[in-house]
C-alpha cells in the first residue's frame, strides 16, 4: 500500500529513522568506542549486509560504522527512508576515503538536528542549505591550510593505528605503505595461519576495471580473481569472435584463465566470452587498455616488457589469429574490480625490465620538453612500484573477519594520509574549523547565517561523542578544548588533553574532508524534503 507524508511530518519520519541508525553507529567512535553485533546473511564472509539476516547466519562483532549501517532495516517504511538516506553518508565516505564512516554519520546526525531546529523556527530550508554549502566551502579551504604532508613509515603507522585501533596492525600497515610507495598497492587477503603477515611482491596497477560486471568471479566483492593467467595485450576493438578464437582455444588447452587488454569488447566476442565464463572451464576477463593515443602506446609497450607479452598493436599488421602461447604475458595472480586491476608477480624478463628502467631514468632527466619528462617519470614510477599483501590470520572465522575489516580501514587511512596529508585527530580538526566556518557568514542573509551556525555547531559532535564514549562530559570537553591552543586535543585512550600530532593521534585529511562533505550533502538533502512516498504499484 502506498504511503505519503508531507512537510514536517515527512521530515520527522526521516529524522527518526536517521536517529535510530546514528545511535547504533555513534557508540563505536573513538578508542573507547564499543562494538556492535551484526547478524550476517549466509555465505557473505562479511561482505554484504543488505536486507534481513537469515536464520542460522553467523554473527559478526565489529566497530565498523559502514557494516553496522548496512545491517539496519526498519519495519516502518517511512523511517527506513531515513535509514537509507543516512546510509549514503557512510557509503560515500567509504567509497571516497575507505574510512571515517562513523564520524560522517555522527556529523550528519548533528547537522540534521541543528538545521531541523532552525526550520521548525520558520527558517527557509533552501536558505539554510545555501548557508551549509558556504560553510562546507570554508571548511574545505581551511583543511588544506591545516594539512601536514606525510612520507615516513612511523607517521603512516600512526595514521593506520588510529583508524584500526591496534598499534601492531598499524605498524604492519605503515611498513607495507612505505615499502610500495604512493604508486604501489596494498592488498588485504585471507591468510591460512593464525598470524597476520606481510608479503612484498612485484606488481602492476591499472586504473581500469572489467568491461562487463558479469565477469566478476566473487559476487560479494564484485571482483574477479585469476591465478596464473595468460595475458593478451592488444589495442584494437574486439567484436568478432573469429579473431579472438585462437587465443581462447590456446588458453583452454593449457588450462589457464585469461586477462585481455583491448580497446573495446562488443558483438559476438562479448557474448561468447560471457558464455564461456558461465560454463566454468576457464575465466576470461577483459579490461580497457590504459590511457589514450601516444600515452597508451607507451604504457602498453612497458606492460609487454613487465609481463613478457607480445603487444598486438594496430597498424603493424599483427593478426591475433596467428597468436602462439609464448606471446601471452604471464603473472602469478590478477585481481580485477570495477575500477582497478592489480597484477601481482608479473612474469617479464628481469634483465629487460632493468634496461627499460635505466632508459626511462635517462629520458626523465634529459628530455627537452617538460610534458614528456613528466610522462617518462610517471612511467618509471609505474615500473618500480610494487604490491604489498597483508595476509590476515585469526583463531576463528569471526576473529579473522573482524581483524580484516580493521586492517582494511587502516590501509585506507594510511593511503589517504600519503595522498593528502594529515591533521590533528580525535575530532580536534573539526573543532579548529569552527572559527573559519564562522568567518564565512559575512555578507550572508540571516537565514543563510543560521545554516552556517548549524554546521559550526555540528562540528563539535565528533569530539563530544568520543569523550562521551570514554565516560566523560562531552560538552565540557568541547568548551575546554576551544579555549586551548589549536594543536591540543582530547586523548580518549589515556584520558588526557595533549598535543595530538606529537602524541601520534592524527587523521588523514582525505578522511576528514570526505566525512564532512558526505555529511553535508545528505543532511542538506534531507532538510529540503517536502514529501515522502513509499510503496505503490510497480510500473511495467
Amino acid at each position: 500500500m502506498m504511503q505519503i507524508a508531507y512537510g514536517a511530518q515527512a521530515r520527522a519520519k526521516l529524522l527518526s529513522g536517521a536517529d535510530r541508525l546514528a545511535d547504533a553507529v555513534r557508540v563505536t567512535l573513538g578508542p573507547k568506542g564499543r562494538n556492535g553485533a551484526v547478524h550476517q546473511k549466509k555465505n557473505t564472509q562479511g561482505a554484504s549486509f543488505a536486507d534481513r539476516a537469515e536464520p542460522g547466519a553467523p554473527v559478526l562483532i565489529t566497530n565498523d560504522g559502514a557494516t553496522i549501517a548496512e545491517s539496519i532495516v526498519l519495519p516502518d517504511p517511512m523511517e527506513d527512508l531515513g535509514v537509507q538516506l543516512l546510509r549514503q553518508v557512510s557509503n560515500k565516505a567509504k567509497e571516497a576515503a575507505g574510512d571515517g564512516t562513523s564520524t560522517a554519520i555522527v556529523l550528519a546526525q548533528a547537522m540534521l538536528h541543528e538545521t531541523f531546529r532552525c526550520a521548525a523556527a520558520g527558517a527557509d530550508p533552501l536558505a539554510l542549505r545555501r548557508g551549509m554549502e558556504k560553510a562546507g566551502t570554508a571548511a574545505g579551504k581551511a583543511l588544506k591550510e591545516m594539512s601536514i604532508s606525510v612520507t615516513d613509515e612511523k607517521t603512516l603507522a600512526r595514521a593506520a593505528a588510529v583508524s584500526c585501533g591496534d598499534p601492531e596492525l598499524g605498524a604492519l600497515i605503515g611498513r607495507a605503505c612505505a615499502a610500495v610507495g604512493p604508486e604501489g598497492v596494498v592488498q588485504v587477503e585471507d591468510g591460512q595461519k593464525q598470524d597476520t603477515t606481510l608479503e612484498l611482491q612485484q606488481g602492476i596497477v591499472l586504473e581500469r576495471g572489467f568491461l562487463a560486471p558479469e565477469m566478476a568471479t566473487n559476487p560479494d566483492k564484485t571482483s574477479a580473481e585469476l591465478d596464473d593467467p595468460y595475458i593478451l595485450l592488444c589495442d584494437s576493438k574486439l567484436d568478432d569472435i573469429q579473431v579472438l578464437l585462437p587465443a581462447l582455444i590456446a588458453c583452454a588447452e593449457d588450462g589457464h584463465d585469461c586477462l585481455i587488454l583491448c580497446e573495446e569488447l562488443s558483438g559476438n566476442a562479448r557474448s561468447t566470452i560471457l558464455r564461456t565464463n558461465l560454463q566454468g572451464d576457464i575465466t576470461i576477463v577483459c579490461i580497457e587498455a590504459p590511457l589514450y593515443g601516444e600515452g597508451r602506446r607507451w604504457r602498453m609497450e612497458d606492460l609487454s616488457i613487465q609481463l613478457g607479452a607480445t603487444y598486438f598493436q594496430q597498424g603493424l599488421h599483427m593478426d591475433l589469429r596467428d597468436i602462439r602461447p609464448e606471446q601471452f604475458g604471464r603473472a602469478g595472480h590478477v585481481t580485477v574490480t570495477r575500477q582497478r586491476t592489480v597484477i601481482s608477480e608479473p612474469g617479464g624478463d628481469p634483465e629487460k625490465m632493468q634496461q627499460r628502467i635505466a632508459q626511462l631514468r635517462y629520458l626523465a632527466s634529459h628530455e627537452a620538453y617538460e610534458f614528456n619528462r613528466k610522462r617518462h617519470a610517471e612511467r618509471l614510477a609505474q615500473l618500480v612500484s610494487g604490491v604489498a599483501v597483508i595476509r590476515v590470520g585469526g583463531k576463528t572465522q569471526t576473529e579473522l573477519w573482524e581483524r580484516k575489516m580493521r586492517l582494511e580501514d587502516g590501509v585506507h587511512a594510511a593511503r589517504a594520509a600519503q595522498a593528502e596529508g594529515i591533521v590533528p585527530g580525535g575530532g580536534t580538526a573539526f573543532l579548529r574549523l569552527i572559527p573559519k566556518v564562522n568567518e564565512s557568514m559575512a555578507a550572508l542573509s540571516d537565514e543563510e547565517q543560521m545554516g552556517v551556525r548549524a554546521v559550526a555547531k555540528a562540528l563539535e559532535a565528533p569530539v563530544r561523542q568520543i569523550a562521551e564514549n570514554a565516560g566523560q562530559d562531552g560538552s565540557y570537553m568541547v568548551q575546554k578544548l576551544m579555549g586551548m591552543a589549536p594543536e591540543m586535543g582530547y586523548d580518549a585512550a589515556e584520558d588526557c588533553v595533549c598535543p595530538m600530532v606529537d602524541s601520534g593521534i592524527i587523521d588523514p585529511v582525505r578522511v576528514v574532508r570526505t566525512s564532512l562533505e558526505s555529511a553535508l550533502s545528505v543532511a542538506a538533502t534531507i532538510l529540503t524534503v517536502q514529501a515522502s512516498v513509499v510503496g505503490g504499484v510497480e510500473r511495467v
